[in-house]
């Protein structure tokens, strides 16, 4: 089998998956998914849980907190999991791809070049699994039938957390008001949603960036939203892993998406690998 230790939100999640799912086809085998981590989270963390059960993908999850080499023989023997390998950077490392079946893997693997040629795949492994009903089928369809685009503003735990604001940081109206400007050289009319964790900010904030604006208000399941997303014509997001997938998972072949060149607040990580070469990084 070939295992994926999960961390992180929805967004970090996926990526985790998709990583596991990429080399379980590569072996011809199964993925299995470590979620005893959220279990033992430090308390300046923000809390977690798994959230990968709203869509079709198959995968046996195993709970062992503070999972180790020792632990992989003596409990995992009977799933074949042999050997744990550490995501070394950030950026891609053309060395996971080369490990062997029996690998749980640890690490966020945050870029397309682990799994791009497996898109088909991870599309319809990341298919919701109940359809939507009442006002969130209402606004799809709207979002269907209109030139949408959708605009993406994580504050939440990156502004109330501390260790969360050193380390990523948010990006400010500035940053939508340039990615705006891209899609309007595009396209002269386009219907704007806007999806947030503080709608309030945003209507504070962004009220005269478009003549034409929808706030995706309501407390709604976050993978809601990014199906929402997935759905609009075009996408502009945050650093965050959550609108990321969101444009990822868009089917549209013509769609823009605009993401932002910086990705962490420490500008000497290496993210160049975070976004892919058709996005816009601004």
């Amino acid at each position: 089998m070939i295992g994926s230790v999960l961390i992180g939100g929805l967004g970090n999640q996926m990526f985790q998956y998709a990583l596991a799912r990429k080399m379980a086809i590569k072996n011809k085998t199964k993925v299995i998914l470590e979620v005893g981590g959220f279990e033992n989270m430090d308390a300046a963390d923000t809390p977690r849980s798994y959230e990968l059960d709203c869509y079709t993908l198959q995968a046996k999850l195993i709970n062992e907190v503070k999972i180790n080499e020792r632990k992989l023989i003596n409990i995992f023997k009977i799933n074949s999991l042999k050997k744990i390998y550490n995501e070394p950077h950030h950026e891609f490392d053309n060395k996971a791809l080369l490990q062997p079946n029996g690998t749980l893997f640890r690490g966020y693997w945050q870029t397309e070049k682990y799994f791009s040629d497996i898109r088909a795949e991870l599309i319809k492994d990341f298919e919701i699994k109940k359809p939507l009903v009442g006002d969130d089928l209402k606004l799809l369809q709207e979002i269907r039938n209109n030139n949408s685009v959708s605009l993406h503003v994580r504050r939440g735990d990156y502004v109330s957390n501390k260790n969360a604001n050193n380390f990523h940081g948010t990006r400010g109206v500035e940053y939508y008001v340039n990615s705006l400007r891209i899609i309007k050289k595009k396209h002269k009319a386009f219907k704007l949603f806007i999806f947030s964790d503080d709608i309030k900010w945003c209507k504070r904030n962004l009220k005269s960036v478009h003549n034409d604006i929808v706030y995706v208000d309501g407390d709604r399941a976050g993978y809601i939203d990014m199906y929402l997303m997935k759905n609009c014509k075009h996408n502009i997001i945050a650093n965050s892993s959550f609108s990321w997938w969101g444009a990822w998972l868009n089917e549209n072949k013509s769609k823009i998406v605009i993401a932002p060149k910086e990705w962490f607040k420490d500008s000497s990580i290496n993210t160049n690998d975070v976004i892919p070469d058709s996005w816009f990084k601004i």
